[in-house]
C-alpha cells in the first residue's frame, strides 16, 4: 500500500489514478530464498498486458460511498478528492462530509469525531442495511 502511494506521489499526476506499477523489466528474475526456484519477476506486461499500469476505472464503482475529508489533510489533496468525485458515476457518492479543521486521520482518532462525523456514518449504515 505504501509503495503504491509513493508511486502516485512520484508520478505527480493530478488527473489519473493508476494501478500499481510493477515496472517494465520483464527479463529480471526474482528469488524468494535459496530453497525456491527462480522465476520471472512481475512486470506490467505480465500483470496488465501492457507496458504501463492502467488507470483505475472509477466509473465501474457501483457501491454507495461516503467521503469524509479534512481541510488540513496533507495526504489527500482537494485536487485528488475532486478528481475522485468527478470520475464516480452519478448516485454513487451518497455523502461528502468536509471538516475544515481535520487532518487525514482525525475522523478515526479525533476526540470529537464521534460527535462530528459518526452520526452521519451511522445514518448511512442504517440506510444501506447495516444494523445499529
Amino acid at each position: 500500500v505504501l509503495a503504491h502511494w509513493a508511486q502516485g506521489i512520484r508520478r505527480r499526476s493530478t488527473s489519473y489514478l493508476y494501478r500499481f506499477d510493477f515496472g517494465s523489466d520483464c527479463s529480471a528474475v526474482s528469488n524468494f530464498n535459496s530453497s525456491t526456484v527462480a522465476r520471472p519477476a512481475r512486470c506490467n506486461q505480465h500483470v496488465y498486458g501492457q507496458v504501463t499500469p492502467p488507470e483505475y476505472d472509477m466509473a465501474a464503482i457501483t457501491t454507495p460511498l461516503a467521503l469524509f475529508t479534512g481541510g488540513r489533510d496533507s495526504i489527500s489533496s482537494c485536487t485528488d478528492i475532486e478528481l475522485l468525485k468527478q470520475k464516480l458515476q452519478p448516485g454513487v457518492l451518497q455523502l461528502h462530509h468536509q471538516q475544515p479543521d481535520y487532518a487525514h486521520l482525525d475522523f478515526e482518532v479525533g476526540t470529537d469525531a464521534p460527535e462530528i462525523a459518526y452520526p452521519e456514518l451511522v445514518q448511512l449504515a442504517v440506510k444501506f442495511g447495516m444494523r445499529k
